[in-house]
């Protein structure tokens, strides 16, 4: 039911085809109809346009480029939730999707990403702050010249739709990367991924929960600009980053990490499955502790820096002002 119904895309003497119930993508001559290609793409919903020899495809989970000439995929970008009309060209391609507002569950929000069509990479991000609903409806975008227009709605029953010019207001947001293990945030809050890459820079959150007093925190214990991180359960906190660790000088990770009082928190530091420290945080009367770790044991080493923090005595959450790897 989510495909689309859309004509085939030309391309000189190449016709690129999603049909609906058809859960592939194909290249036909245009000429002769002969098949050059076939993609088989399970959750395919409809072909987004031609960056280049790039075909780019949106799936339930998921765009994707794939090879012009081969079908071949090139990279995939893990975005759930994503309104139904990404723009596409040689420099960018933009995806508009809704996300929940941090702290109320019933209001959703819409958040556009520009990817590097070459990689996959995101580039820029921003949140659209005057189009936050219960149900928000967005579609198609529409380029002019140097303006860019969309419709917008409250939920699919109310018969009015509005038409928005969306214009450019200061700097747009770090957008979280889209690295190899994404398939790992899936089920983080979107907030969260989000406020870890703007707070945390190159870290990336595998698991936390979200609640009271997470994401993004303007003051906490006399520290302002916060990341709040919630252990909930089965869901410990988990941030991780790829790097090399290099073999000479003083490698060490510093972090500058606070809870409330009465809590326990046990923290481990691993380069890939190498446990390199354990480090626990009870309770004591500075709330803000600064802790540093060597690394001088996985010197040389390159592969997925991470650190597991959860707590020792019931759900709770921890906040995070910096954590920093120095060489």
């Amino acid at each position: 039911m989510l495909q689309a119904y859309q004509p085939p895309l030309v391309s000189g003497e190449r016709l690129f085809v999603a049909q609906p119930g058809v859960r592939s993508v194909d290249c036909l001559h245009s000429v002769s109809g002969r098949k050059l290609w076939s993609a088989v793409l399970p959750e395919v919903l409809g072909l987004v346009g031609l960056s280049g020899e790039k075909l780019i495809v949106r799936t339930e989970t998921e765009v994707r480029a794939l090879d012009a000439a081969t079908g071949k995929t090139l990279w995939s970008y893990g975005a759930r939730d994503l309104y139904g009309f990404p723009l596409v060209d040689d420099q960018s391609l933009l995806i508009a999707a809704r996300e929940r507002v941090p702290g109320d569950n019933d209001k959703w929000r819409i958040r556009l990403t520009w990817l590097d069509p070459a990689t996959g990479q995101p580039t820029a991000s921003t949140v659209l702050p005057n189009l936050i609903e219960n149900d928000p409806r967005l579609g198609p975008l529409v380029p002019y010249k140097d303006h860019l227009f969309t419709f917008f709605g409250k939920g699919q029953h109310d018969p009015v739709r509005e038409i928005v010019e969306l214009t450019p207001k200061g700097q747009a947001d770090r957008p979280p990367a889209n690295f190899a293990i994404t398939a790992w945030q899936q089920r983080v809050p979107a907030d969260l991924v989000q406020a870890t890459s703007d707070l945390l820079g190159d870290w990336q959150l595998l698991s936390a929960q979200g609640g009271d007093l997470t994401g993004r925190v303007n003051e906490i214990h006399g520290e302002r600009n916060i990341l709040g991180l919630r252990h909930a359960g089965a869901w410990p906190i988990v941030l991780a980053r790829e790097l090399t660790i290099p073999r000479e000088g003083n490698p060490r990770l510093r972090l500058r990490i606070a809870s409330d009082a009465g809590r326990h928190w046990k923290l481990e530091v691993r380069l890939n499955n190498q446990l390199l420290k354990t480090e626990e945080i009870k309770d004591e009367k500075d709330r803000w502790k600064t802790i540093e770790i060597e690394l001088k044991n996985a010197a040389g080493q390159t592969g997925w820096l991470t650190i597991d923090a959860r707590s020792q005595n019931g759900d709770h959450a921890i906040w995070w002002k910096s954590a920093e790897v120095a060489f």
